[in-house]
């Protein structure tokens, strides 16, 4: 009798514990992950060694980009259900990443290579981790290593075109961008990435055929709007760079990169209202973008706006007192304004952060000739000249 009721009492356990399982994945089917996270919260009370309950309720976690929470169930789930599940400290690794602590998710990587030597994700993520940390020579070790378990994984040889792209050799990089294109030709990524090594290097039409073959495979995908307009930037068809720039935007209305460069283009163009709002909208997406406030100041200063400008320029540099280029424009416009000792300080603090500025030197020696002193300005003069012979007057800029 006492074994027929185990066995009563173990069917329905495991009935409960199927209940679960569907519950939850019909509350993911209608994307109501508050519900499944619910679900899998009570069925690991009900069951708290189940590694399925725990790797789901993890998964949905990294979904959400949820890590904490994510991190928070994958350690438990190592400490009190499965130590030696490699799936675990692969997705603890990967909620580490996305924490940015990245030594950490190095060494949960390991752990799992260790149980598991044969996981591709594992070298892949690994990889990833060591280009985080400028470890480029490391990170190609790993995403190699990977390519002798799969010698046809795409995201592999893009990767590596990503470490050489990071170490500044274009001309490598696009040769394993192209290996990651022919292994995944329908991947837009390896192709938005191999248009921008190209754009670097200054082959443009290349570039653009790139970034236009991702639209073909992808054409609701931003970035490669973005790319392609910053390519005709370069080639200064703005009218062409704006329209994409915009295509990007209306795909993704908080692309604030694509706004940056869309202010820096009206800039260009005299549009200078127009820029203010643009640098606006990075504003409000980020207010630590130092360089929005940055350009915002120039585009105020054209517009004879130079108190207005200053005060951008001093965001600027609270944000990052080591701006150059924001000392640099408010020395210009102090210098507008006549004050032209508050000016030489603002230059010497950009020489004092780069004591090969020539620009600072310039327009430091005109100040101080504003101010009579002829001596001290010849001699910055001559500083600027011999830092950049093709200064063929002094003037400010």
């Amino acid at each position: 009798m006492a074994s027929l009721l185990q066995s009563q009492e173990g069917k329905l356990c495991v009935m409960k514990r199927r209940t679960f399982l569907a519950n939850a994945e019909k509350a993911i089917e209608k994307e109501d992950y508050e519900q499944a996270i619910k679900v899998y919260k009570e069925m690991i009370l009900y069951y708290p060694t189940d590694e399925e309950a725990f790797f789901n309720l993890g998964k949905i976690y990294i979904q959400l980009k949820l890590y904490k929470e994510g991190l928070g169930i994958y350690k438990k789930a190592i400490e009190d259900v499965n130590k030696i599940n490699y799936i675990f400290y692969l997705n603890k690794g990967i909620c580490e990443f996305n924490l940015r602590k990245y030594e950490e998710s190095i060494e949960s990587f390991n752990k799992g290579l260790f149980l598991e030597q044969n996981d591709v994700d594992l070298y892949l993520n690994k990889g990833v981790a060591y280009n985080h940390l400028k470890k480029y020579d490391d990170a190609i070790e790993c995403f190699k290593k990977g390519l002798l378990i799969k010698n046809n994984d795409g995201s592999l040889f893009n990767n590596i075109g990503v470490s050489y792209f990071r170490k500044k050799n274009y001309d490598k990089s696009i040769e394993f961008y192209d290996e990651a294109i022919r292994c995944s030709p329908k991947d837009p990524l390896p192709l938005n990435n191999k248009g921008v090594s190209l754009k670097i290097i200054k082959k443009y039409k290349e570039a653009l055929d790139c970034f236009n073959k991702a639209i073909e495979i992808e054409p609701n995908l931003p970035v490669s709007y973005y790319n392609k307009g910053n390519t005709y930037k370069l080639m200064e068809y703005f009218d062409q760079a704006l329209h994409e720039l915009n295509k990007a935007i209306s795909l993704d209305d908080k692309y604030i990169n694509a706004y940056f460069n869309k202010g820096l283009i009206l800039n260009i163009l005299g549009r200078y209202f127009e820029a203010i709002d643009n640098f606006d909208i990075c504003i409000h997406l980020n207010e630590k973008y130092s360089q929005a406030y940055l350009n915002k100041g120039i585009s105020l200063d054209i517009l004879n706006k130079r108190e207005e400008a200053i005060e951008e320029f001093d965001k600027a540099i609270k944000l990052n007192p080591k701006y150059s280029e924001a000392y640099l424009n408010k020395g210009i416009s102090l210098y507008n304004m006549g004050k032209y000792e508050e000016a030489i300080n603002n230059y010497d603090i950009v020489i004092k952060l780069d004591n090969k500025a020539a620009t600072a030197f310039n327009n430091k020696g005109i100040c101080l000739y504003k101010l009579k002193r002829y001596k001290d300005a010849i001699e910055n003069y001559t500083i600027a000249q011999e830092l950049e012979p093709n200064y063929l007057d002094v003037y400010i800029k």
